[in-house]
């Protein structure tokens, strides 16, 4: 007899996860996390589907993180902007920086280039009258220095278009009759220019990235379901006319906070200390105007507060000659040593390490304890690794529980029973829940809300 099945994956950085489960029972038929560089997802999902007898797949529903990897790099490419003459520089005016210090300031990567912003000599006031009224001509010569800029995805940021959009509608008629992709958060209905236009520029940067993933996604696929039943899952918190792109990122805390409440019987107000395996953060039980690393953007979404230590974050030698937790965060590539690519331990090395074989797990100390050997402080190779994951353990708990407000506070990850011993010990005025990632995986949360989306 052959089974129907839902299928839900959730694509993180470097790491994605696939459930399979039966309709109508929602038994789990599979469920499984793999590691990108070591087992792509383009060769693994048609393997690993066509590997089951007797089943047919109906729906597919797609989830992701994966975006979020490229904002440490300068975004835009292929993106041009469209400005109202005299606010060329008005976005990148308004730039939020990093603070690192009290001394310093570190900027984020710039979001395109000023070689492809296009002013154009038109305004609408605040009141929504036209002081300034667009030249078809002045339109059309824009479109053709576009075309040899080979542009391919255009953003309008015109001034109080929200208050009347009559040049903002003339503009976006020209520009896709001519086959660009057009980006206006306007459609968003808010009313702060500078939000909107960065909104619409980081969505644009995003969208090469976005479309090479889901094409890719479909000829993985193809052999097993139709294009049209994959389906990509957004936060409902968005606005309705909101692109997927931004809204996607942010449907994983969403559903957490939705479903988690129901299955594990939580109050109405909880927070959550995320520790995945590629981010440890805290997720907060309330909605707020995404602050993108360039500022605040016009996408709600659920509170979230990346922690000081994340697990790609390595180890140095401080002013005082002790071993310390770098700032900097490595990449999953090659990636940590547990995962037998890495060559110098990370924070995720130290917490996983008993996961892995006794010869990898001496070679992570053995590396570990080069480093820490060379310390003032008086430690010994036998112990200087476990005092260190204990260091490490504190380090995360202490940050979250200043950061989380609720009572009741879900710590949500695959952990080990001495962790669970510290966590109770450090935030005994909390209510802690623990709920394991291996028993509700982030492909599940992507399957539900992308079920409660299609109802």
């Amino acid at each position: 007899m052959t089974k129907q099945v839902d299928v839900g994956i959730f694509f993180g950085e470097s790491f994605y996860e696939v459930i399979l489960t039966e309709r109508p029972s929602d038994s789990i038929v599979f469920s499984g996390s793999f590691f990108n560089l070591k087992e792509p997802y383009k060769t693994k999902l048609p393997k690993l589907l066509l590997s089951f007898e007797n089943i047919k797949i109906e729906n597919v529903y797609v989830s992701y993180r994966y975006l979020e990897r490229i904002f440490k790099f300068k975004l835009g490419g292929s993106v041009a902007q469209i400005v109202t003459k005299d606010y060329e520089g008005w976005l990148s005016l308004h730039q939020q920086n990093k603070k690192e210090s009290f001394f310093s300031l570190k900027a984020p990567p710039d979001l395109s280039s000023l070689d492809m912003v296009f002013s154009i000599n038109e305004k609408i006031n605040s009141d929504g009258s036209v002081q300034t009224p667009l030249s078809i001509d002045e339109l059309n010569e824009i479109v053709t220095d576009l075309k040899k800029k080979e542009a391919k995805r255009v953003c309008l940021n015109l001034v109080n278009s929200h208050k009347n959009p009559v040049h903002r509608d003339q503009i976006r008629t020209a520009l896709v009759e001519n086959q660009f992709e057009v980006f206006d958060a306007c459609e968003l209905g808010m009313e702060s220019d500078v939000t909107t236009w960065r909104t619409s520029l980081i969505e644009a940067s995003l969208a090469g990235t976005f479309n090479e993933m889901k094409s890719e996604i479909l000829e993985s696929l193809q052999s097993v379901v139709a294009a049209e039943n994959v389906k990509y899952v957004t936060n409902k918190a968005a606005t309705s006319n909101c692109r997927n792109i931004l809204s996607g990122l942010f449907a994983l805390e969403d559903s957490f906070f939705d479903h988690a409440k129901t299955k594990f019987r939580l109050p109405d107000k909880f927070d959550v200390v995320h520790l995945g395996l590629e981010n440890f953060s805290v997720w907060l039980n309330e909605d707020e105007f995404w602050q993108s690393p360039w500022g605040q953007t016009s996408i709600r979404s659920k509170k979230r507060i990346d922690l000081k230590v994340q697990p790609t974050n390595s180890f140095i030698l401080n002013i005082f000659d002790e071993v310390e937790i770098s700032s900097d965060e490595e990449s999953f590539e090659p990636g940590p040593m547990c995962l037998g690519r890495g060559k110098t331990p990370c924070v995720y090395d130290v917490l996983n390490s008993e996961n892995v074989t006794v010869e990898l797990q001496k070679k992570i100390k053995d590396s570990f304890w080069a480093l820490a050997r060379l310390a003032t402080g008086r430690h010994t190779q036998e112990k200087s690794f476990d005092e260190f994951r204990n260091v490490i353990w504190d380090r995360i708990l202490v940050e979250a529980s200043f950061l989380v407000s609720n009572e009741t506070v879900v710590i949500y990850g695959d952990l080990p029973k001495s962790f669970e011993t510290r966590a109770k010990s450090l935030m005994k005025a909390k209510n802690i829940v623990f709920i394991s990632q291996k028993e509700f995986p982030k492909s599940w949360l992507a399957l539900l809300r992308g079920r409660a989306e299609a109802n």
